[in-house]
């Protein structure tokens, strides 16, 4: 129904409601990819990375670009343009005529210094001046790194892994893309634990990950996975994966049952060291699809469970060397951190102390640690891990203060040994009597080393 402007509105007329759309101009577009893949070399190769910049726009345009890097102290870049080459920290222009496309090369010098950096290549255009983007370009030395991040899709959900990793984990880690994995012979060998973060995408892999990633397992490595759709593409008649069949029932030791759980609820098995008293629901930062997944042979167990079964959502797995967990889930799909942080703690506890690895023996795990309680809030008993790294057996005391400061339990006071170790308080003073719905602190006092945590009580 149209009406003419001024004329009086029909009362018994629909009132027509009005959207306001932002019209993007086609004079002036522009687009920036990786050209290179993410590149894992030993710290004495310089790393040669690269990204084009598009102009999809209908007019010739000047683009500024400012390149910076976050990583290692020592380390040097420099970046290419076809003006010549700079160091990182100064800008360049360049003009590049529409439907044409221009390189910017970026070389990192580790100079013999382990770790991982990322370069990030920004472009704002001068004629449109709300036109930015950039790309991020990164590299990991062979040596130096205890965990390898892979980001195996395009929604940054790797930083899911990250997070964890900086709340819960002391030592070294390096992330790369999935493109990192696809040159022949990449070396793998040094890293204890490579974590495959897949989310929603396809396909699940290619041909060279495969490779890689066999490679890796049967050198001692330990693997954490996670994505809802890894079956599936593996497996169903559309998808685009069947060459990684004897890859998931080999070395996940894990078989396909269904693409997609009708619950959403998942819980983890009493005792089992990865998932005893978990319990979550699935977020929704994607469209949910939860695999369906089992064990295939007696190498692999269950570890999460839908609903209250029988269908499974996550195992673990451990080869002649080497250790897996897999969950058909992704890991950004946990809403709350504490739980993801519970899960990856567990998981690297877990597969530290199966693996084989040509890295220190135990390096996953023997870092002084007390980890968030799990439930947190709970009612009536949580869960506490911590780990002991002393070099030899010390004195050591967990006790629970009320937010008064108040001694309200002694959960341990013993000398113990390094190594991790996990107790549970029922929500009970030293007397045996039930405590009151609050704030609490549990303090581990481990020879001159100390932390402590917060926990909440809801009865």
């Amino acid at each position: 129904m149209v009406y003419k402007v001024g004329s009086p509105l029909n009362s018994n007329a629909e009132i027509q409601q009005a959207e306001e759309w932002t019209l993007i101009a086609p004079d002036y577009v522009a687009t920036m990819a990786p050209l290179t893949p993410d590149i894992i070399a030993s710290n004495t190769m310089p790393a040669h990375i690269s990204a084009v910049l598009r102009n999809e726009g209908l007019m010739d345009d000047m683009y500024y670009i400012d390149p910076t890097f976050n990583g290692p102290a020592g380390w040097t870049q420099e970046f290419t343009t076809v003006n010549g080459t700079f160091p990182i920290g100064q800008s360049d222009s360049v003009v590049v005529a529409s439907g044409d496309s221009t390189i910017i090369d970026v070389t990192v010098y580790p100079n013999s210094i382990d770790g991982y950096g990322a370069s990030t290549v920004n472009f704002a255009s001068k004629n449109n001046p709300g036109l930015a983007g950039s790309t991020v370009l990164r590299n990991v030395t062979t040596t130096g790194i205890d965990i390898l991040v892979v980001d195996a899709e395009d929604d940054n959900y790797e930083t899911y892994v990250t997070g964890s990793l900086d709340r819960i984990y002391p030592g070294t880690y390096g992330v790369v893309s999935r493109t990192a994995l696809h040159p022949s012979g990449v070396d793998l060998s040094n890293f204890t634990v490579l974590t495959w973060s897949a989310g929603t995408t396809f396909p699940a892999f290619y041909p060279e990950e495969v490779n890689a990633l066999e490679a890796f397992l049967n050198q001692g490595g330990g693997l954490f996975i996670n994505g809802q759709d890894i079956g599936s593409d593996i497996f169903e008649p559309t998808g685009q994966s069947h060459f990684a069949q004897i890859f998931y029932h080999n070395y996940l030791h894990a078989n396909y049952v269904a693409d997609a759980s009708n619950w959403f609820l998942l819980k983890g098995y009493p005792g089992d060291p990865i998932t005893d008293g978990l319990q979550f629901v699935l977020g929704f930062i994607y469209d949910k699809s939860p695999e369906k997944i089992a064990p295939r042979d007696a190498n692999a167990t269950p570890i999460l469970k839908y609903l209250n079964g029988p269908d499974i959502g996550a195992i673990k797995a451990s080869g002649n060397n080497y250790r897996v967990v897999y969950l058909g889930i992704g890991l950004e799909q946990i809403d709350q951190a504490d739980i993801r942080d519970t899960l990856m703690y567990r998981s690297l506890r877990w597969i530290g102390e199966g693996i084989t690895s040509v890295g220190e023996p135990g390096t996953v795990a023997q870092s002084f640690r007390l980890v968030q309680n799990y439930p947190n809030p709970f009612n009536p008993s949580t869960t506490i891990d911590y780990v002991l790294n002393s070099a030899k057996p010390v004195e050591t005391q967990l006790t629970i203060y009320n937010a008064l400061g108040q001694k309200v339990r002694t959960l341990v006071n013993e000398i113990q040994p390094a190594g991790s170790h996990q107790v549970v308080w029922n929500g009970r003073d030293d007397f045996g009597r039930e405590v009151a719905s609050g704030i609490y602190y549990y303090k581990l006092v481990s020879g001159k080393q100390q932390a402590v945590n917060k926990m909440l009580l809801m009865r």
